[in-house]
């Protein structure tokens, strides 16, 4: 929810959709890049990741592999890195068919979110 008051002023109509693209996308990649380092310290969070012998897909899902519940920092990086990609990528799509489709499936939801 901070994060979310944080970036709301960048929806403002007086922003520009291109400089929007931007900092969605450089936000991304920081929150990404931010869980890759700490993920490869192993220095915080949840259990060091196993390095699997002669399993390259093993290891790669041990990598990825975190704690949901409580939200830690490892959890919450990759999490809301790829939700601001996804948000930068359905700026750049405009008024397609798939936006308006999903706009009319969210809408329900965040009326009875924002309604509480």
């Amino acid at each position: 929810m901070l994060l979310g008051n944080a970036i709301g002023p960048w929806f403002n109509r007086a922003v520009e959709p291109s400089q929007r693209i931007g900092r969605l996308t450089r936000l991304s990649a920081l929150m990404i890049a931010a869980f890759i380092a700490l993920r490869t310290l192993n220095v915080y969070g949840d259990v060091p990741w196993p390095i699997v012998e002669n399993s390259v897909l093993r290891t790669a899902i041990g990598f990825l592999s975190m704690t949901k519940y409580p939200p830690s920092l490892l959890f919450l990086l990759p999490t809301l890195g790829a939700g601001a990609l996804m948000l930068a990528l359905f700026e750049r799509s405009g008024n397609s068919r798939l936006i308006s489709a999903l706009a009319v499936l969210a809408a329900p939801r965040c009326s009875s979110i924002c309604s509480i």
